[in-house]
C-alpha cells in the first residue's frame, strides 16, 4: 500500500511538473509572437517600390524658375536597404538673360540603422550632371545691358558623396523623408557658368555637393 501511494505521489509530481513547463512554454510563446510581430508588424505595410516627389519645389514653380525633384526607390526588406535613384531638372534664367539647365541622376544606396525599413538611415551616392548655358568669363549684367553676345556650352559631370536621411512609413503606403547630402565632383569643370543665384551659384557647377531635401513625399506600391 505504501508503494502505491509513493508510486501515486511520485506520478502526481511529475504530471505537476510538465504542466508547470508547459505552462511555461505558453507564456513564452505569446511573448515570442508579440516580439516577431513588433518586428515585422512595420514591414508590412512596405511595398517593394515607391515614387517620391519634392513638394516644396512644385510650389516654387514660377515663370523664369522651373525645378523638380523626385526619387524612384526599391526597398530591400531581407537587408533593410533602400536603393534609390533621385532625380533633379532646373531651368532658370541667368544674369546674361539667357536659359541655364541643368539635369541630374543618381544612384544612392541606403542603409537602415534599425532592424526595419524605417527611421534613420546612411548612404553613398554617385552622380551624373549635365549643365547647358552661359560660359562664366568674368561676364556681367553690365555685358549685357551693352549689348554684348554671352558665350553658350554644354557640361557633363560625375561626382561621389555620402549621406543621412530619416523615412516614416504608414500603413497605406504613403512616406515621408528628409535628408542631407554632402559630396564633389571629380572632374575639373567646375563654375563655369553664370547664375542669378549670387549665393550658391549655378547647380550643379560648383565642385561641392550638398543638397536637403525636408518636403518629400512618397507612395509606395
Amino acid at each position: 500500500m505504501k508503494f502505491v501511494s509513493i508510486l501515486a505521489l511520485l506520478l502526481l509530481t511529475s504530471f505537476a511538473n510538465a504542466n508547470a513547463a508547459e505552462q511555461d512554454e505558453d507564456d513564452k510563446e505569446p511573448q515570442q509572437v508579440s516580439n516577431y510581430y513588433e518586428n515585422t508588424q512595420p514591414i508590412r505595410s512596405y511595398k517593394p517600390v515607391g515614387v517620391e516627389v519634392n513638394l516644396f519645389r512644385l510650389l516654387a514653380l514660377s515663370n523664369d524658375h522651373k525645378t523638380f525633384s523626385g526619387t524612384l526607390s526599391y526597398f530591400d526588406r531581407a537587408n533593410n536597404i533602400e536603393i534609390a535613384i533621385p532625380v533633379y531638372a532646373e531651368s532658370t534664367l541667368d544674369m546674361a538673360n539667357k536659359q541655364f539647365r541643368t539635369a541630374s541622376v543618381d544612384i544612392h544606396l541606403r542603409k537602415f540603422m534599425n532592424q526595419q525599413l524605417s527611421g534613420v538611415y546612411i548612404s553613398g551616392f554617385t552622380r551624373g550632371a549635365a549643365l547647358q548655358g552661359t560660359v562664366n568669363e568674368n561676364w556681367s549684367w553690365l555685358d549685357g545691358l551693352q549689348g554684348a553676345t554671352a558665350k553658350q556650352k554644354r557640361a557633363f559631370k560625375l561626382g561621389v558623396g555620402v549621406g543621412v536621411g530619416y523615412r516614416a512609413f504608414s500603413d497605406s503606403g504613403l512616406y515621408w523623408g528628409a535628408s542631407f547630402s554632402a559630396g564633389r565632383f571629380l572632374t575639373q569643370n567646375n563654375d563655369q557658368f553664370i547664375s542669378n543665384d549670387i549665393l550658391f551659384g549655378a547647380s550643379n557647377d560648383a565642385e561641392y555637393i550638398f543638397d536637403i531635401e525636408f518636403l518629400k513625399f512618397g507612395y509606395a506600391f
